[in-house]
């Protein structure tokens, strides 16, 4: 049997001696010679391919010497040992790679991505020119607005908007309109929603005086910071409006200025959980035995009671502001609520830790500890006790009235020392932590979900790390309670608009705003995105006490300062605690769910993702289960992360999507003009995938559009040093990672082309001739151009020649001798003339 002579392929070197056996580096040789074998055969078993492999091997290598000290290659049981051990290597990787789970190295063409794409993003990217996509938000905020009857009341006087629409024809139930809009950051939505709002009112003052129909809006931000500043925007549209401060803002910083006088006497109430609230205890209390409402001393001077007006239309807040109770006398009737961004983080409590001994007083609560710590679901154990839902809502009111009860008094103008005393964390007096678990269990019980599923509101740890008196580490039996917040002051009848850029679905429908619709407006970006391959942006690697990778974004991001000399650098938040600092004094760093809103990046040149947010999949699915704790639909709760495959869209051009529709319908074999893609994580319940999407991809897509890129006149730059697709974000450059970083040279592509040609003629005549090493000319001529000397390079001479009726400067082709360039042009492009010298010249 011929077997043919192999190359050395990249670091796998070996030679022929003038015998043609070899002799030296027989190691990388077998391995190619498993590899060409599995490509011969690539359906042979593993008997087909030991005999044609141990053939090739015996008719071209020296086998008399022994290998590795151990093995005999001479003798035959040990030659069919080792390349069985070989192929059995070589064909798990190529299943893997075949199967999507693999790549194919670190020298493959583009290592990293597969050859064959196949792409599933979240939505299918629709990206408009911003003319027309500022046209579509324009119409969708006017149509979500035409729908709320008092928006347009404009000349009926002295009406509130409830009554407005109770005059209104009956034509069945009306429903209020709730949209979910996810904008491009570019569009402008905030500001768009805003100008609508100060231009209805103040028409409406202009034509009804101040007896036009009130109307009370909140707007909700992510922060205070951002409350402030849309309150700016809509002051400067002549718009009348609040910012809502809590009663201990900025204590953290500035303790002795705060909204509230006694900060201290607040968050201890507060921390402690009493009845009624703040509002209805320390600020004004109404005692029914001598009829007087008693104040505060600091009541008429107070900071936080001064900020609401009631001439307001619009009352800014922060998302906190959502879950808790909205005083009717501050904000009057809420007819329509705002949210802008994002509100996940707010939408389940924190993880509350509770010692069983603080349930064990009561028998309903008995069963809950038994029950978790035996592992059954405690809803399950009411049930089999013959305890109805009813039951518990009468022994979640027994125990709230014994809990008002022995809540010690708290009255305006209290002593603070007192208050502090009868609420202190460790000895004062605490609600009663029965009564939040007994909701949680009786609003799983009315869910009735069917299976064996655990609670989710619940979870039980027997050996929680506490300290003892002494503080001596120790552990504990501890339940973890977490659960969805409601929104206080939604009403059925209250229409709702969410402006999120990143917005998904899924993760608002039928939880906090029921009935809500969802709409999506994509614009084009004017930025180059260059994307980095065979690095998946790890955020353990970003974070850890090694630099290397944090370097090597720093290192990134100076090479491309020199032409965007305005950069932000988006990475987490340990990333930037551990140190990642901007190139120059112009651009800036920022971790990822900081962002959110913030215009102070408009107008940077370049952004540089560097890694990404990748939380546990057990922390999503405690997540899920919180939000989802009283809803009966089942949650796939497989503790752990699946792979899907998962690919970039590439920028292409119509005539290349017109080329491959047309082969598609004429049942043509064509290949997509994007055709590159990885194996991503991903959840496989829908629910938490998306949970997962609004905490990993979303971030990251906020971080780009931060330079708002739409209304830029000159295109900057998109740097993601992560190989995971982002979906909506069209990729125009893939690059490996560690020729980006600078680990490897550049221009290891150049000469594997060099190698395989003989020759390397331009990006344009090179492109399809190596398919597979480039995705684009763009992508060779920015190899060419970090290489710098590129016959240096090659050890080769730059020679040029013209291509008759094309003026300008000669093209350029490197080879060893001018017979070989000119022997390669005649083959390729017969038309040419060699020319000597690269002065522009029409032939």
């Amino acid at each position: 049997m011929n077997f043919p002579k192999l190359n050395s392929v990249h670091r796998l070197e070996f030679s022929y001696n003038s015998d043609g056996i070899v002799r030296d580096n027989r190691d990388n040789f077998i391995t190619l010679v498993v590899a060409a074998t599995i490509r011969a055969l690539p359906e042979g078993t593993d008997a087909e391919l030991l005999d044609y492999a141990t053939a090739w091997v015996k008719a071209q290598v020296d086998l008399s010497t022994t290998h590795k000290g151990k093995w005999q290659l001479s003798d035959d049981s040990h030659l069919e040992a080792f390349l069985r051990y070989k192929i059995s290597r070589a064909r798990k990787h190529e299943d893997q790679i075949r199967n999507g789970g693999q790549k194919r190295g670190s020298r493959a063409p583009v290592p990293g991505v597969f050859p064959d794409r196949w792409w599933a993003p979240t939505y299918p990217p629709n990206q408009l020119p911003l003319k027309w996509a500022e046209e579509l938000l324009a119409a969708t905020l006017d149509e979500f607005f035409a729908e709320i009857p008092a928006f347009n009341s404009v000349g009926v006087n002295s009406m509130t908007a409830q009554d407005l629409l109770a005059c209104a024809p009956a034509a069945g139930p009306w429903l209020p309109p709730r949209l979910l809009l996810a904008a491009s950051p570019s569009l402008g939505k905030t500001y768009g929603t805003l100008e609508r709002l100060a231009n209805r009112f103040k028409r409406a003052r202009e034509i009804d005086g101040d007896n036009y129909v009130r109307m009370n809006v909140v707007y909700a931000c992510p922060t205070v910071e951002l409350a402030k500043q849309n309150a700016q925007t809509y002051r400067s549209f002549g718009g009348r409006c609040t910012v809502s401060l809590g009663r201990d803002y900025n204590f953290d910083k500035d303790p002795e200025n705060t909204p509230c006088k006694i900060p201290l006497v607040v968050r201890a109430v507060q921390r402690a959980g009493i009845a009624g609230g703040i509002q209805t205890s320390l600020c004004r209390r109404f005692d029914p035995e001598t009829g007087v409402t008693n104040f505060c001393e600091h009541f008429n001077d107070c900071a936080y009671q001064q900020q609401f007006d009631p001439s307001a239309d619009v009352h800014f807040v922060a998302h906190s502001h959502l879950t808790h109770v909205m005083s009717e006398a501050h904000y009057g009737r809420i007819e329509l609520l705002i949210i802008d961004e994002s509100f996940l983080n707010h939408q389940t409590t924190k993880k509350k830790l509770i010692p069983p001994h603080m349930l064990v007083h009561d028998p309903y609560g008995q069963i809950v500890v038994e029950s978790m710590s035996k592992g059954i679901n405690p809803w399950h154990a009411f049930r089999d006790a013959g305890i109805t839902p009813a039951m518990l809502d009468d022994r979640i009111a027994t125990l709230d009235a014994l809990n008002e009860r022995a809540q010690p008094p708290v009255y305006p103008n209290i002593n603070p020392k007192q208050v502090l005393k009868a609420f202190d964390p460790d000895k004062g007096w605490k609600s009663d932590p029965l009564i939040t678990v007994l909701r949680r269990v009786r609003d799983e019980y009315k869910a009735a979900r069917e299976g064996d599923e655990p609670i989710r509101s619940l979870a039980y740890n027997p050996e929680h790390p506490v300290a003892d008196k002494a503080g001596t580490a120790t552990v504990a039996p501890m339940l973890y309670l977490q659960y969805r917040s409601s929104f206080k002051m939604l009403r059925k009848d209250m229409p709702v608009l969410v402006l999120d850029a990143t917005g998904h679905s899924a993760t608002l429908a039928e939880l906090h705003i029921p009935d809500i619709k969802f709409r999506r407006i994509e614009v084009e970006r004017k930025a180059t995105v260059l994307q980095a391959t065979g690095f998946t942006g790890s955020m353990t690697k970003m974070q850890d006490d090694d630099p290397q990778y944090r370097d090597e974004a720093m290192h990134v991001a100076a090479r491309f300062a020199d032409t965007h000399p305005k950069m932000l650098i988006g990475t987490t938040k340990g990333a930037v605690e551990k140190g990642i600092t901007p190139p120059n004094a112009s651009s800036a760093v920022a971790h990822f769910g900081g962002i959110r809103g913030l215009n102070k990046y408009e107008g940077f040149d370049a952004v540089l993702i560097a890694g990404r947010m990748m939380p546990r999949s057990q922390d999503l699915e405690n997540t899920a289960r919180a939000l989802l704790y009283d809803d009966p639909r089942p949650l796939n709760l497989t503790g752990g992360y699946g792979m899907r495959q998962s690919g970039y869209f590439m920028q292409c051009s119509i005539e290349d999507w017109q080329a491959y529709r047309q082969a598609v319908q004429e049942g043509r074999k064509a290949k997509e003009p994007e055709s590159w893609g990885v194996m991503v994580k991903c959840h496989e319940d829908p629910f938490i995938e998306a949970i997962r999407f609004q905490i990993t991809e979303a971030e990251i897509i906020q971080m780009i559009d931060r330079p708002r890129w739409a209304r830029r006149s000159s295109y900057g730059l998109i740097i993601l040093l992560t190989e995971i697709p982002i979906d909506g974000v069209p990729v125009d450059l893939l690059m490996p990672y560690n020729e980006l970083v600078g680990r490897d040279r550049p221009g290891v592509r150049l000469q594997i082309a060099y190698e395989m040609l003989g020759v390397l003629p331009p990006p344009d005549m090179l492109l399809p001739l190596c398919e597979g090493l480039w995705p684009s000319v763009e992508a060779i001529k920015f190899e060419m151009q970090a290489v710098r000397d590129v016959a240096t390079l090659l050890h080769a001479q730059r020679w040029h020649f013209q291509i008759p009726g094309r003026r300008g400067r000669p093209s350029c082709i490197y080879a060893l001798e001018r017979a070989w360039a000119a022997s390669f042009l005649a083959q390729h492009c017969p038309e040419v003339v060699m020319v000597d010298s690269p002065k522009p010249e029409l032939i």
